[in-house]
């Protein structure tokens, strides 16, 4: 009988408090619609209407007297967040996504962080903006937060990084910058990450290789630079988007993975490939990186994979000088193990250019021009891999001062003012003086007048010259 006595104290005490409790939920429920035209909501159905309870308003689950869940994404919910949302203290669900039309605007309150029985969050496709507060951090039964399309800005939200209850973190498209945190890692329960579409730069730390939960991780469309962290390959990742990056390096096996792998690695600049043709993928995106034949000849036939285009190849000497008469060999290196190529000059196919290297016996000034080589593989079928261009100098001689003088000598001896025809001599380069032809090292080697009215004795600066001559 005491025992009864005493539920019952408790009951009849405890209801001035639940009162107390759901009329704070209540007046928090009014604000929440006067600040966010809620006459204007597409649904605002029983809101504020005389003599019908919160429980029965849209979009609001009550349990035990208090509002434990409030469900109005898509509701055209225009305006702030009060302040006075905290006061849902019970809550477990919040859901007020927008449509990228309409939404939520201004930051998040404070006040948000006394909604510790909060576990689902999902304000995504609004106008809030940031900093997230630090209050967040108070948040430890949070399981689900979605804020994806907010333009939050700043670095990755360091109050979430103490929330070790979250699974699902999903901030895509936030202008969030700056590096991925390393206390990531502090995360143990994540199993989906999505930071698409950021301006997020650095390196991925390998902290995220430690998150043996993790199956979803989507970090496409950043500036992210470096390798991928061979931990990640261990994980048993479902979902791995790291397309339209700066990334480079050794692309890890993922063997960890044992289901089906969305694996995108493609728009970016990595350099090797393992063989993966012992894993199972839905998708196998490769395109648009730096892989050669080398890379692709065992992975070619996985039935999911794209691989065309590749970046053209790098060359160590993309500028050689080369003098008249030096041999030079054009190298272009390609990997691969059944390779063909073609080199061309100026855009041109060479004739007979199909090794993988291609050599000039002599060089002459006939030579100079822009070269690459292109290389196929019956191995990899539909790609082709083209080699940066490989730019040729090759440098004009000295004006040979003996030659000029030589002709010099014999204009005037010969009554040059008096010929037919004098084009160009003693005014123009010797090359354009009439009836004078050079060789490729720019030596006077024939000498052509007839019939031009030249009389005179032969100078002997003409005639001793120890190159072959022809008049």
């Amino acid at each position: 009988m005491k025992k009864l006595y005493l539920l019952l104290w408790l009951f009849f005490l405890a209801q001035p408090m639940l009162a107390q409790n759901r009329q704070l939920d209540s007046l928090a429920l009014v604000d929440l619609y006067n600040s966010t035209d809620g006459p204007n909501w597409t649904n605002h159905l029983n809101w504020l209407q005389p003599g019908i309870g919160i429980d029965s308003w849209f979009g609001v689950t009550v349990s035990n007297n208090r509002v434990t869940q409030l469900a109005l994404s898509g509701n055209h919910v225009v305006g702030t967040l009060p302040a006075s949302i905290g006061n849902l203290s019970a809550i477990t669900m919040l859901q007020i996504r927008g449509d990228q039309v309409a939404g939520l605007s201004g930051p998040i309150p404070a006040s948000i962080g006394n909604l510790t029985s909060l576990y689902f969050l999902d304000l995504a496709r609004n106008f809030l903006v940031g900093p997230i507060p630090a209050a967040f951090s108070n948040l430890t039964q949070l399981q689900y937060v979605a804020m994806d399309a907010n333009p939050f800005g700043g670095s990755f939200p360091t109050p979430l990084l103490n929330i070790t209850s979250l699974t699902v973190v999903s901030m895509a498209g936030c202008q969030l910058s700056g590096s991925i945190p390393s206390q990531i890692g502090n995360l143990t329960n994540l199993a989906s990450l999505n930071l698409i579409a950021n301006q997020l730069t650095g390196s991925i730390p390998n902290e995220l290789g430690t998150l043996s939960n993790l199956y979803q991780l989507y970090l496409n469309g950043n500036q992210l630079t470096g390798s991928l962290p061979a931990n990640l390959g261990s994980l048993n990742l479902s979902y791995a988007w790291f397309d339209g990056n700066n990334l480079s390096g050794t692309v890890p096996s993922f063997s960890g993975s044992t289901g089906s792998l969305d694996l995108r690695l493609n728009n970016n600049q990595f350099q090797d490939l393992p063989n993966l043709s012992s894993g199972t993928f839905t998708t196998l995106a490769l395109q648009n990186n730096k892989f050669t034949f080398e890379d692709l000849e065992s992975n070619a036939t996985i039935g999911v994979v794209t691989y065309n285009p590749q970046a053209k190849t790098a060359v160590s000497n993309p500028n050689p000088i080369v003098l008249s008469g030096q041999p030079y060999t054009f190298v272009a290196p390609i990997g691969g193990s059944s390779n063909q190529y073609q080199w061309y000059k100026n855009s041109i196919a060479i004739g007979g250019a199909t090794q993988a290297t291609y050599a000039l016996a002599s060089v002459s000034r006939s030579n100079q021009g822009s070269y690459f080589v292109r290389a196929t593989s019956p191995i990899v079928p539909g790609l082709t891999i083209e080699s940066n261009p490989i730019v040729l100098t090759v440098p004009s001689p000295p004006a040979n001062v003996p030659d000029s003088l030589a002709l010099v000598d014999f204009y005037n001896t010969m009554l040059g003012p008096t010929w037919t025809n004098k084009s160009n001599w003693l005014t123009g380069k010797v090359g354009t003086w009439y009836g004078v032809t050079l060789d490729n090292n720019g030596r006077v080697n024939g000498l052509a007048l007839p019939n031009n009215q030249t009389r005179g004795i032969l100078p002997a600066s003409f005639v001793s010259s120890p190159e072959n001559r022809t008049v």
